[in-house]
């Protein structure tokens, strides 16, 4: 019988230690389900108020001029700090 941990070692998800300055690119999904792409910097990790099951960060997007909490699994790396 196979132990929980070989399973969590055998489909262990590995992520980029991402640092503030790091240039992204968030993908994302319109309405119709058709996917967009957009620009940022990432300024900050994400919020600390509300618990969340993936980690997130706050994200400067270049198009919406503003700063949006985005999930790490939209990320997608242009240029590391």
């Amino acid at each position: 019988m196979k132990k929980l941990g070989d399973y969590v070692e055998r489909y262990k998800i590995e992520t980029r230690d991402w640092r503030i300055g790091d240039m992204v690119k968030v993908i994302g999904y319109d309405i119709t389900g058709l996917p967009t792409h957009t620009y940022g910097i990432i300024m900050s990790p994400g919020d600390e108020e509300q618990q969340r099951i993936f980690p997130c960060y706050n994200v400067y997007l270049f198009g919406a001029g503003g700063i949006e909490s985005v999930e790490a699994y939209n990320l997608e790396i242009i240029s590391s700090a």
